[in-house]
């Protein structure tokens, strides 16, 4: 399995191996439709791993480190729509997203996806314990 990390994330002083993430990742399903924009070549798959500022999708077709993408993730009759950036990829596995300016209307979608996860209750639920 072959890993790629872009030179154009959005920390360069960040190094592979290191921790990466910004946000706390939850674990979710739902569908990802990735279209570049420039060549309107489209790849479908499953959306595994989902935080604030970015997702996994796990599919064997990936685009290029450094593409910018339309993703449009759809789940439990509810669609998120963002502009987005492949910073990851595992070939013939899935690649990882961030996402790129996300309109207020949006976030509220993801926000109330990440809110039902169980990830997210239990964590919760860790933080409510350790702050008695």
């Amino acid at each position: 399995m072959i890993t790629h990390t872009s030179p154009e994330s959005p920390n360069p002083t960040i190094r592979p191996g290191s921790e990466r993430r910004q946000s706390e990742r939850y674990g979710f399903i739902g569908i990802a439709e990735l279209t570049d924009p420039e060549d309107a070549k489209l790849v479908s798959g499953r959306v595994s791993q989902i935080s604030r500022g970015g997702c996994y999708v796990d599919t064997p077709k990936t685009f290029p480190v450094g593409t910018s993408l339309k993703a449009i993730i759809s789940r439990d009759e509810r669609t998120f729509v963002v502009k987005a950036r492949v910073i990851h990829v595992q070939e013939q596995v899935g690649m990882g997203i961030a996402f790129l300016d996300a309109p207020q209307d949006q976030l509220s979608i993801l926000d109330s996806w990440i809110a039902e996860s169980p990830s997210a209750s239990e964590a919760s639920s860790i933080r409510l314990v350790g702050n008695r």
